[in-house]
């Protein structure tokens, strides 16, 4: 796709390909499954996507998942694939669970006590559009709806003086809680 340009990672290709169009009719994101080959950043070799350069044998990445064509090298971010979302997912997987309902990994604080919405994550955040379920960026998940935002969106809708869901209007947070 895009006539053949090599892109660093699906990321850069969604953004300078339309990935961020509103309109998902016209949206032009990268298949993370579809990429069947890489370029060596070192040696520049054109190869099968694999965990280390079949030319010079540069690993791609300390963490490697074969599943999702995803390389990483910074361990700190504590990846791992989930196979009930299909994805690899980031925070450390001891911090979380999946909770099929909302068909998507919650953090474990949330395991007990939290408002099931069905796909939950499978849809744009209410605030800045962005499809929620693959997005890097931490959410939040509202207590009394179980609707889901970006936090840092959920914390902007605070600063602002909202206290109820922008999805259905149902209180959020007690304004002393918002205060805090």
């Amino acid at each position: 796709c895009c006539g053949g340009r090599v892109f660093w990672c699906r990321h850069c290709h969604n953004e300078q390909c339309d990935g961020n169009e509103p309109d998902p009719l016209k949206r032009h994101t990268l298949d993370r499954r579809s990429v069947s080959e890489v370029v060596c950043a070192l040696c520049a070799a054109r190869q099968p996507a694999a965990a280390s350069c079949g030319s010079c044998g540069v690993s791609f990445g300390r963490y490697h998942c074969a599943r999702c064509r995803f390389w990483d090298d910074d361990l700190s971010k504590g990846q791992w694939h989930c196979d009930q979302c299909g994805i690899c997912r980031v925070g450390f997987e001891a911090n979380f669970f999946h909770c099929a309902t909302c068909a998507s990994c919650l953090s474990l604080a949330l395991r007990d006590g939290h408002v099931c919405v069905h796909d939950a994550m499978r849809r744009a955040c209410p605030i800045c559009r962005e499809y929620l379920f693959d997005s890097v960026r931490p959410i939040s998940v509202l207590p009394r709806c179980g609707h889901v935002l970006h936090s840092d969106c959920f914390s902007r809708l605070l600063s602002h003086g909202a206290l109820t869901c922008p999805l259905c209007l149902r209180v959020a947070v007690s304004p002393a809680h918002r205060d805090a």
